[in-house]
């Protein structure tokens, strides 16, 4: 998606850098905006994707349940993930 400069700036991110995982203020902001201006885009890329990857996470705790289960994922997913995780 295209954010206009404007719009960057008002989200603390006139110099973004993408070499770093923002803090998570700025993370939540843009996931709200694209929530609120992409709602369909936000539901495929990180509703649905949250749903699948939490579904995925239990599968393998049942498949090996003596084991640590540790999954890498995007600063995006965070705050959704978990609160799948801790609500099942």
């Amino acid at each position: 998606f295209v954010m206009p400069g404007k719009t960057m700036k008002k989200y603390g991110l006139a110099e973004f850098n993408l070499k770093k995982v923002p803090p998570e203020e700025i993370i939540e902001k843009l996931l709200g905006y694209v929530e609120k201006r992409y709602p369909e885009i936000y539901t495929v890329l990180i509703t649905e994707r949250n749903v699948y990857m939490v579904k995925k996470i239990h599968q393998f705790q049942r498949k090996y349940p003596e084991k640590i289960i540790i999954a890498v994922i995007g600063a995006g997913h965070v705050f959704g993930m978990k609160k799948l995780l801790e609500n099942q």
